[in-house]
This record gives structure tokens, sequence and C-alpha cells, in this order.
């Protein structure tokens, strides 16, 4: 019997949301472990999208980074091309944009509603459309989402429309193991509890919120973006070729 491994060797990634937190950190666990990895980002602040490419680069592996907007159509055919193109196919995706930021729910104004359900739910189907287009004739692909426990318990008063927004990636995780399993695509998720970026700086800068988070983590610590490569890799290696359909939890015991 020979032991899985987590190997991406030969494998090509696209990774959105990758200028700096967890897509950053997958990035470069992704090309240490040998793939060629196309980044995006809707914004690029004092050249982060620059320096997650040179990362991967140091790994000599192949690097792309490309500005996009997945709530945009145009937008997010025109990343699949340009990734098809500069390094030869899809892989594997992973659906880790996000947007966060509280909001009492009789203060939510459509706009503020709209951008969360847009990114989360909107943004992650539209791109799990257009890599599926590709992985499809290929009869092999592997779609990663980033969800969240919030999807699966309710967190803090402001935070209503985060935690729907989480709940439907689950569900359109669950959706899309479904229809693609056919063509031997497999989709899954991770759902961590509190990580340590910029998202979760609300909770963990207030004394009192903080104070009650980690009460209920029984690690007693915030997650790091490294608490959330041995999950990654698994599901996107072929070492966890018989699931598909799956939130695999990292959260510190939180739901324990």
């Amino acid at each position: 019997m020979s032991i899985p491994t987590f190997s991406l060797e030969g494998k090509v990634a696209l990774i959105t949301g990758g200028r700096r937190g967890i897509g950053k950190t997958f990035a470069l666990a992704f090309a240490e472990a040998g793939a060629d990895v196309a980044v995006c980002d809707y914004m690029d602040e004092g050249g982060e999208l620059e320096a997650v490419e040179r990362g991967i680069k140091e790994f000599g592996r192949k690097a792309l980074t490309i500005k996009a907007d997945i709530r945009l159509k145009a937008d997010v055919e025109n990343m699949v091309k340009e990734t098809v193109d500069k390094l030869g196919t899809i892989d594997i995706l992973v659906n880790n944009a996000g947007i966060a930021g509280p909001s009492p729910i009789v203060d939510t104004d459509e706009e503020f509603w709209d951008s969360i359900i847009d990114t989360h739910i909107k943004g992650y189907f539209l791109c799990s459309q257009a890599a599926a287009k590709i992985m499809i004739p290929r009869q092999k692909g592997n779609i990663l989402n980033m969800g969240s426990i919030s999807g699966m318990v309710a967190q803090p008063p402001g935070t209503t429309a985060y935690d729907v927004a989480k709940a439907g990636v689950i569900m359109l995780t669950q959706g899309l193991a479904r229809e693609l399993a056919p063509y031997n695509i497999r989709v899954n998720a991770i759902c961590p509890w509190i990580i340590e970026t910029k998202l979760s700086v609300r909770i963990r800068t207030d004394p009192e919120l903080s104070k009650d988070a980690l009460a209920r983590t029984p690690l007693r610590r915030w997650g790091k973006t490294t608490d959330l490569v041995g999950a990654a890799l698994f599901l996107a290696s072929d070492a966890s070729s018989w699931v598909t359909g799956q939130h695999l939890v990292v959260d510190g015991g939180f739901l324990a």
C-alpha cells in the first residue's frame, strides 16, 4: 500500500482573495507543494500581489497575479482565461475572497447586504462555474471554498449578513459537489473559527468579544492562517480523492 501524499506537483491552482491573509498563505503553501499558482484580488495595496508572486517564484513555481472583482462575471471570465492562457489550465480553484463588517440587522442597508452576499455566494458561484467549464472537458478538477463556522452557528449581533453568506457557501459546496461529481470534479469547504487576519480584528481587539470568543474555544487561542494549510492541502490533493461535498471544520474545538 502506498501512503497518500499532499503533493500538488504538476497542478495549477487559482486562488481568489490571495494578496494577504489566508489566500496568501495558501498560495505559498501550494507552491511549496509543487503547484503553479495564479492569485487574484480586487485590489493591490502596497504591492501585496507582487510580494505573493515573488514568494511563489522562490519555490521555483510559475506565478500569475490578476486584479479582478469576483462579483462581476466579465472579470471572472477574464481571470480564468488569463490563467489558462498563461499557466495552461486550472486543476484547483480556491474560492477564498471575502469581506465582513459589523452591521446590526435594523441598520443594515441594501448595499452592505448585497456586497456581503454577492462576494461569498454569487462570486464563489461565478468562479466555480467558469472554472468548471475548463475542468469538465478534462474530466477532473478540484474546487475548495472558504466557509466558516459562522455559516453553522450564528455569531455576535451585527454579523447576520456574513453568517447567512457563509451558510450559503456550505450549501453551494454541497450542490456543486453533487452536480460536478460525474465529471470527477470534487468540491469541498473549510470552515474555520476566528483566524488572525484583518477580517477578525474587531473581535480580537474588543475586550468583551475577545474574552467571550476565547472562553468558548477549548484550545484557548486564535487560529493562525498556517493552521489551515494541512486541511487545504488534504482537500486540494489526491490524498482526499474520495472526499466531496464536505465542510471540514478547523475551529480550535469551538463547536465541541
